[in-house]
């Protein structure tokens, strides 16, 4: 009789030739089962005389199942030993194992844990490692693990989901003009892809150190769900999600320095007309262009002085 790991294995002495046998001695023996230890030997009554005809005597032998290996099961990102899986619960991902004390001969159904694991999807399983193991199914990588004498390890592996990608504009102030460019050729929008990346959680800030002549104003995040509140200078972290995800930067341009035309007599600092000053406000890079004036009995001496045309000045140019 088999009782959870144990077996029970019990001998009544007695038939109608035992009245010949009153009084002689008898012996047992054990049985020998498959992935079975006998527990003892020698149970009581296991050898002694023959009973009176109606005292039946019974022994029983008792056995346990053997000790077998571990299965050792790990959930790895693929291409890694990087965990993935928490389990009984854990709080960090680690190898599940099950302990093969008492277990030799009886088996364990496996299967992927991609519902338990966040933003990572099922891609294989390797049970070289597990020589008790029947062939897994290709679509779940199931598989039943027989416990065997020494340890097995079934190795299951995940990579993560594709996501949404998230959209970078550093966008001129009340504009749609792109102003930064990531290659270093002409401005356009940045893309991060979401291949591989359901989860990933990316950090954006300004690019006004790349942006030559203009200073960082602020961020647009409403395109952005996932985007964190963003910092002084727009540092803000998004995580990719299914939804594609829009941030926008916006810079103006500097102020530069003004530039003063003066119109003088020849040879002199008299005003022959009145003084002009073009504002650099905002135009920080730009060019700019300067005429003489018309003045009733005057001839212009040099149409094209020192800086009559040229880029706004850090400073005020005279």
């Amino acid at each position: 009789m088999r009782a959870g790991n144990q077996y029970t294995s019990s001998i009544t002495r007695y038939n109608e030739r035992s009245r010949e046998k009153l009084g002689l001695t008898y012996t047992t023996t054990p049985n020998t089962f498959t992935n079975y230890d006998l527990v003892s030997a020698t149970p009581t009554g296991h050898t002694g005389n023959y009973p009176a005809a109606g005292s039946d005597i019974t022994v029983t032998y008792e056995y346990k199942r053997k000790n077998a290996g571990n299965i050792t099961v790990n959930h790895y990102i693929d291409g890694t030993t990087t965990q993935l899986y928490k389990h009984g619960g854990s709080t960090t991902p680690s190898a599940e194992v099950f302990n093969g004390a008492g277990k030799l001969g009886l088996s364990e159904d496996l299967t992927n844990k991609e519902a338990d694991i966040d933003n990572y999807e099922f891609v294989r399983v390797d049970v070289t490692g597990a020589s008790g193991a029947n062939t897994p199914n290709t679509t779940t990588g199931a598989t039943t693990v027989t416990y065997v004498a020494g340890n097995q390890v079934v190795n299951y592996y995940y990579r993560r989901k594709d996501a949404a990608n998230i959209t970078v504009h550093h966008y001129e102030d009340g504009t749609t003009t792109e102003l930064y460019s990531p290659t270093g050729g002409t401005p356009s929008a940045v893309v991060v892809s979401g291949s591989g990346k359901l989860g990933v959680t990316e950090s954006f800030t300004n690019k006004e150190a790349n942006i030559a002549n203009f200073e960082y104003v602020g961020v647009d995040t409403s395109g952005a769900p996932s985007a964190t509140t963003p910092s002084a200078t727009g540092t803000t972290n998004l995580t990719h999600g299914t939804s594609a995800q829009t941030l926008i930067y916006k810079y103006r341009r500097k102020n530069a320095g003004n530039v003063l035309i003066h119109h003088y007599e020849q040879g002199t600092t008299t005003s022959v007309s009145a003084d002009e000053n073009l504002s650099g406000v905002g135009k920080m890079g730009l060019t700019y262009n300067t005429s003489p004036a018309t003045v009733t009995n005057y001839t212009v001496v040099n149409a094209t002085p020192a800086d009559h045309t040229g880029t706004y000045p850090n400073t005020e140019l005279q």
